[in-house]
């Protein structure tokens, strides 16, 4: 899963699950080029008929349209919990991952969610999800321990200076040199 750039929300205070696919709707749809809400309609439509997954603590609102060009995903927390009726009475989500992918490739659609529900099923995830200090932290917490390598260019550092140690310094794994 690739998370560079893709939004990531802190719900500041206590949402529904209603509230939390209208602000998915609002980050997702200059890029599809729908109105938010009919992102919304979607996300609560998928719930309504089961086909949202949910976990312990994370729930992964999702649809395929034609009107998507690529796989778009928004990352929310909540610590105060989103409420989820599929579950028992009074159970809350800490982590929401809003995706929506072309009908095209509906094999690449069920992989990302596979990948994210394998992380948030982790036993260190919910620790570090809400430990996460700010957005790259947050990140981090989706991706720890995950076959990926994140480079994250210092857009201040002058061209061609390095960032932090040199490349020759660090240790990759033989498939990535």
């Amino acid at each position: 899963v690739a998370v560079v750039g893709v939004p990531v929300r802190d719900l500041g205070r206590a949402h529904t699950g209603a509230e939390a696919a209208t602000v998915a709707g609002e980050g997702l749809g200059a890029d599809l080029g729908l109105p938010p809400e009919t992102i919304r309609e979607a996300f609560i439509e998928e719930a309504r008929i089961g086909a949202t997954p949910v976990s312990d603590h994370a729930m992964l609102p999702h649809f395929r349209t034609d009107e998507a060009e690529g796989h778009r995903l928004v990352i929310m927390r909540s610590r105060n919990g989103v409420p989820v009726q599929a579950r028992e009475e009074g159970h809350r989500v800490r982590a929401l991952f809003f995706l929506v992918s072309p009908h095209r490739n509906p094999g690449q659609h069920l992989r990302i969610l596979a990948q994210i529900a394998a992380r948030v099923d982790a036993d260190d995830f919910l620790e570090r999800w809400l430990g996460a200090r700010d957005e790259t932290e947050l990140r981090d917490a989706l991706l720890h321990d995950r076959d990926l390598l994140a480079v994250r260019p210092d857009p201040e550092a002058r061209s061609g200076a390095p960032a932090g140690p040199m490349t020759r310094a660090c240790t990759l794994p033989a498939a990535v040199t």
